[in-house]
C-alpha cells in the first residue's frame, strides 16, 4: 500500500525599514527557504514653510515653543487666505448699529478661532468681519476664522511672503471693550486699541490653523 505525504507550508513576512523578508517553513517549523525583497524607501515630504501655498492659502507662520498648539517634533502653524475678504472692500467688526460685549478678548496665537466663535454667538448672522471669515471656503476648507491681534501681527511680520496686503488697517478678532476692537496697520508697527466696531473702515484677512 502506498502512503501519500502532504507537505504543509507556512509563510512568515517581516518588514524592516526598506526590506521585506519572507521566510518559508514547514507546518512543523522546519526551515525551507528565505527571500529578501528590497523596497523603495520613500522620504516624507518636507514640512511647509512661510510663503508656501498650502492648505487652501499661504503659510503665514510656523508655531514655536510657547505658542498655543505647538507640539515638539511636529510642524503646525497659521495659513492666511490668498487675498482680502469682502471682495477687497472694508467692512465693520460689528453687525448693526448697536455694539455688544462678545467677551472675545483672546490676544495670543491660537485664540482667534475661539474669539470668532464668541463674536458670532452674540452677533449672529450678517455681513461683518468675523462672520465672513467663518463663511469663507478657500481651498474647500470650512475652518477659517478672524485672527486674534497677535496672530494678525504674525501676518504683518510676514506680509511680503504672504502677499496682497494693503498699507492700511486690518481687523483682529480681539475685543477691547463694548464699543471698540483691536486693529492693526500693515504699514507700520501701530495698532489701534479703540477703533469703533461699527465703523466700516478696516480690511479683513482670514486664517486657519494646520
Amino acid at each position: 500500500m502506498m502512503v501519500q505525504h502532504i507537505l504543509h507550508l507556512q509563510f512568515k513576512i517581516f518588514r524592516m525599514k526598506n526590506i521585506i523578508v519572507i521566510i518559508l517553513t514547514t507546518f512543523f517549523g522546519s526551515f525551507i527557504n528565505a527571500q529578501v525583497i528590497p523596497i523603495g524607501f520613500i522620504k516624507p515630504p518636507p514640512p511647509p514653510i512661510v510663503g508656501q501655498s498650502y492648505g487652501g492659502g499661504i503659510v503665514a507662520y510656523i508655531l514655536v515653543n510657547g505658542d498655543l498648539g505647538y507640539v515638539p517634533g511636529q510642524t503646525h502653524g497659521i495659513i492666511a487666505s490668498t487675498s482680502d475678504l469682502n471682495g477687497g472692500y472694508k467692512i465693520e467688526w460689528n453687525v448693526g448699529s448697536t455694539n455688544s460685549i462678545t467677551v472675545a478678548t483672546g490676544t495670543a496665537i491660537g485664540t482667534g478661532l475661539a474669539n470668532t466663535n464668541k463674536i458670532i454667538a452674540i452677533q449672529g448672522n450678517g455681513n461683518y468681519a468675523a462672520k465672513i471669515c467663518k463663511d469663507y471656503r478657500g481651498g474647500g476648507f470650512d475652518d477659517w476664522y478672524l485672527p486674534s491681534i497677535n496672530e494678525l501681527k504674525k501676518l504683518r511680520d510676514n506680509k511680503a511672503l504672504i502677499g496682497g496686503f494693503k498699507d492700511y488697517f486690518y481687523w483682529s478678532s480681539t475685543e477691547s471693550d463694548q464699543n471698540t476692537a483691536y486693529d492693526l496697520s500693515m504699514n507700520d508697527l501701530n495698532y489701534n486699541l479703540s477703533f469703533i466696531k461699527n465703523f466700516a473702515d478696516d480690511y479683513v484677512r482670514a486664517i486657519r490653523s494646520f
